[in-house]
């Protein structure tokens, strides 16, 4: 490869070709760049062998690619390893590896994979050190985390509960985008959680919030504003 600009002309028409379901050229181009030792085409290389775009589903070929990206630092790589490895078909579930993985992937900083250990702790009954990933999350505008958050305080998950801890987290959730999270925070304001004068933005919210993401489920229903 001539230099960075060759690379990622190279990638930006190979996530063409994948957008464009052009999946058995997508296959070619990311395979030329992954063996050239490129992350982000390994890691896309991997997400083809998975789902079986245009080639025969492999799970030993993903792992193989998402390793090679993994170690050179890629967190998507890593996150879909953390995945792979507690939840993932055809491959031996491994609690530990799945942890490594998700850790290294949250340890970058990025709020997203930040959130994604806090999913895997919490569901692996280590709800205390989850609470402190969603935080960091959060502290980063995750919607996501913030709606985490608010269930846990709702509910007094690993917590005590705390209603209006629950109701300001649900609020900064709504206010990041998250519909789900308008819907309960819509479901307080009718409960009078800012007094007789919010009941009405409280129904205008709610209606509002199920109206959207009915929307949006129609669209894609792996949007994270539903979730």
């Amino acid at each position: 490869m001539a230099d960075d600009r060759d690379y990622q002309r190279r990638l930006s028409d190979a996530k063409r070709s994948l957008d464009q379901r052009r999946d058995q050229e997508a296959f070619r181009q990311y395979s030329d760049l992954a063996k050239l030792g490129n992350a982000e085409a390994q890691f896309y290389l991997g997400f083809i062998y998975i789902n079986g775009l245009g080639i025969e589903k492999d799970i030993s070929e993903d792992v193989k690619w998402y390793l090679l990206g993994a170690n050179q630092g890629n967190i998507d790589c890593q996150s879909q390893l953390g995945w792979n490895y507690a939840y993932g078909d055809n491959i031996q579930n491994d609690l530990e590896k799945a942890r490594h993985w998700h850790g290294m992937a949250a340890e970058s900083g990025d709020p997203k994979h930040q959130f994604r250990l806090a999913e895997f702790l919490a569901l692996h009954d280590d709800v205390e050190t989850s609470l402190s990933w969603y935080e960091k999350s959060a502290s980063q505008g995750y919607a996501l985390a913030y709606l985490r958050l608010a269930h846990f305080h709702n509910r007094g998950i690993g917590v005590k509960k705390n209603k209006r801890l629950a109701f300001d987290y649900y609020r900064q959730a709504t206010e990041k985008g998250n519909i789900r999270a308008q819907v309960h925070y819509a479901i307080f304001l009718i409960c009078g959680y800012e007094g007789i004068s919010g009941i009405p933005r409280g129904v205008r919210l709610y209606v509002d919030g199920f109206a959207t993401a009915i929307k949006i489920f129609r669209v894609d229903s792996e949007d994270e504003r539903i979730h």
